[in-house]
């Protein structure tokens, strides 16, 4: 199921894996001059500290926060968001064979400060596939 997946970040807290699209929109966008090579680095390197050491140390609110619940099955899976000024990493937790991962499932270059609904629902969608 997340055989295309591709390892961003590993620390003691969980392992981070991004889709294919994410990695593709980090690469692109790191490509596109300076500030927007930043700006990914600062997503990786938010992702590496949540896998170091959880929720607890990312705790700014302007660069990790829960987006909401978003419905999958019987569960309201929590929908989280990574934001590095207009890029944006959508994903949540998961537990796979007694492992604990992050997985990002999209990203998006945001036109507006309020996040689409349909993104999200399609992140929590996902998500509830590992449950």
């Amino acid at each position: 199921m997340l055989n295309n997946y591709e390892k961003i970040a590993q620390g003691e807290f969980c392992q981070v894996l991004a889709s294919p699209d994410v990695i593709g929109l980090l690469k692109v966008h790191a490509e596109k001059n300076a500030k927007s090579k930043k700006e990914a680095k600062k997503i990786v390197d938010i992702l590496q500290r949540l896998a170091d050491f959880g929720l607890q140390q990312v705790n700014n609110k302007e660069q990790f926060r829960r987006e909401g619940k978003f419905p999958t099955g019987k569960h309201g899976l929590p929908v989280f968001v990574c934001k590095a000024w207009q890029l944006r990493v959508y994903g949540g937790f998961a537990t796979i064979k007694g492992v604990k991962f992050f997985i990002c499932e999209e990203a998006v270059i945001k036109q507006k400060n309020k996040a689409n609904p349909s993104v999200l629902d399609r992140v929590g969608s996902r998500l509830g596939e590992y449950q």
